[in-house]
């Protein structure tokens, strides 16, 4: 996957981000008091795109890569492959999927919101909301891992060049 598709995968999980902001900020009124599960959710989804703009922002300039950092996840094997990823590029083609899948899952959910009748939102607001919890809890986790990747990488280039220089002399 080259930086052009990965900015594009990238500029997906953005838009779609963008619509569950909008359609959950239009149905949290539909909650008594605005529970703080389906806000910190919708918080979650906001800062969750912000940091994807970073990642688009890292695969915009030239002679970008996926940071080497992206190895240390142990993610589950790409679909329609047999291996698992072996390169910080497949990790990260993983990663952006298992992103899409939890976005279109936490669209799905504002969108079931939206469509319940009043009275039965009230019956179902439980169960709503424990699932507002589980999708909350894996952006913040691969909020975590796209902040530790770059950040790791920040690190190692400079360290890297120094290690070189060193060598060389």
């Amino acid at each position: 996957m080259d930086p052009l598709s990965i900015t594009a995968s990238v500029a997906g999980l953005i838009t779609l981000a963008g619509v569950i902001i909008s359609k959950g900020f239009q149905i949290s009124d539909r909650f008594i008091n605005t529970d703080k599960e389906l806000k910190s959710l919708l918080n979650e989804v906001s800062s969750f795109s912000g940091l994807l703009v970073g990642v688009q922002a890292h695969f915009e300039q030239p002679q970008a890569s996926a940071p080497f950092s992206i190895y240390s996840l142990n993610l589950p094997r790409p679909s329609g492959r047999g291996q698992s990823p072996t390169t910080p590029t497949e990790h990260l083609y993983t990663a952006l999927n298992d992103c899409k899948s939890i976005l279109e899952d936490v669209k799905k959910l504002v969108e079931k919101i939206s469509i319940t009748p009043s009275f039965q939102l009230v019956l179902r607001r439980e169960v709503f909301l424990k699932e507002a919890v589980k999708h909350a809890a894996k952006l913040e986790r691969y909020k975590s891992f796209f902040i530790l990747a770059f950040q790791i990488n920040s690190w190692y280039e400079p360290l890297n060049y120094t290690l070189v220089n060193v060598g060389s002399r």
